[in-house]
């Protein structure tokens, strides 16, 4: 019998997993988009990634040693969604 602990060890560890993968996706379409982009739109995006980056890392902080998963794999996607769409291919 599998005990609430453990159970709990093999979500975040699920989860851990996803947003390593969720996050590549990201850093990939953001490599992307900084190639396909003039200066000045490089220079705005990168401003704009870490503006989201500190929000996503706020939003999704239960407390000072705590995040939520669930919010980061969440709003993780949703930005990699956002800059694929802005993908020239």
């Amino acid at each position: 019998m599998v005990r609430a602990h453990e159970r709990t060890a093999q979500v975040n560890l699920c989860s851990q997993q996803e947003l390593v993968r969720l996050d590549a996706r990201l850093n990939k379409a953001y490599t992307e988009l900084l190639r396909q982009s003039d200066p000045e739109h490089a220079r705005d995006l990168k401003l704009e990634e870490r503006r989201w980056i500190k929000k996503r890392d706020y939003d999704c902080k239960l407390d000072a040693g705590t995040t939520d998963n669930g919010c980061m794999l969440e709003q993780t996607s949703s930005r990699a969604d956002e800059l694929e769409s802005h993908l020239k291919f």
